[in-house]
């Protein structure tokens, strides 16, 4: 549903704002962050999110997360926590450098519990919204080739 994509893209951008003022020292120069705190501000106006939840739809997108959920063999059209926690895990060593596997299994249980709402299993609706969301937030560019581009990169099975 593109409505909610764009709420969760405008969550999105609070969080990135906030961490933004928070990293801010007392004379206005940034401090270093850790990655998994980074993002581009300048890509979250109204505007922006409005053109990227277009992407969510995406056919090619799409095609590629499609590919990648069946090559997770879905039982009964769902995934479990394990098989989740795979695909994260995966995603989190390519992105942070200098993570460690309690910190990355903590983010997987959170990100499981918020992306499933609690339920044993996550269908493909949410799996597909959880990885727009994490080549939205980690993509460096707004179209839809650099999306495809950077989904193909992290993304492909």
């Amino acid at each position: 549903d593109d409505v909610a994509t764009v709420k969760g893209l405008t969550g999105v951008s609070k969080v990135i704002l906030s961490l933004k003022n928070k990293a801010k020292g007392r004379k206005g120069r940034a401090k270093p962050v850790d990655r998994r705190q980074q993002g581009n501000v300048a890509y979250y106006t109204d505007e922006l999110i409005q053109e990227r939840g277009q992407l969510y739809a995406d056919a090619g997108l799409a095609a590629l997360l499609r590919r990648l959920w069946e090559g997770l063999e879905p039982q009964d059209g769902h995934i479990d926590q394990a098989t989740y926690a795979k695909v994260y895990r995966r995603l989190y060593w390519k992105i942070v450098d200098n993570g460690t596997a309690e910190d990355c299994n903590a983010m997987a249980s959170n990100e499981w519990q918020a992306e499933t709402q609690g339920q044993p299993g996550m269908d493909y609706g949410q799996f597909h919204h959880s990885m727009f969301v994490f080549v939205d937030l980690w993509c460096d560019g707004l179209g839809r080739d650099e999306y495809m581009r950077f989904a193909n990169t992290m993304l492909a099975p």
